[in-house]
């Protein structure tokens, strides 16, 4: 979660935030680390006056194909994607 801060913070610093879309792709785990860092990035970036989150996926451990995924976020056109994979 720091990293998640310090990234905000830097992007607030540079006029990266306000005002933009933003997008989320976040693995799926069974532990509470991804879904705190994607809870922390978004709360964050919602306090930091970003427009709206354009969308979030999940997914799935051991996904060996990100395509469907990445063509999403394309289609969403968002300002801002970000990648959420804690642990290894």
């Amino acid at each position: 979660m720091i990293t998640a801060k310090t990234i905000g913070t830097w992007q607030k610093s540079h006029d990266q935030i306000k005002g933009k879309r933003w997008y989320f792709l976040r693995l799926a785990d069974f532990t509470r680390s991804r879904h705190d860092l994607y809870k922390v990035s978004s709360a964050l970036l919602r306090r930091r006056t970003a427009v709206l989150n354009a969308g979030a996926d999940m997914i799935a451990t051991n996904t060996p194909d990100y395509t469907p995924y990445i063509l999403k976020v394309r289609q969403a056109k968002p300002d801002l994607a970000y990648f959420v994979s804690g642990g290894r």
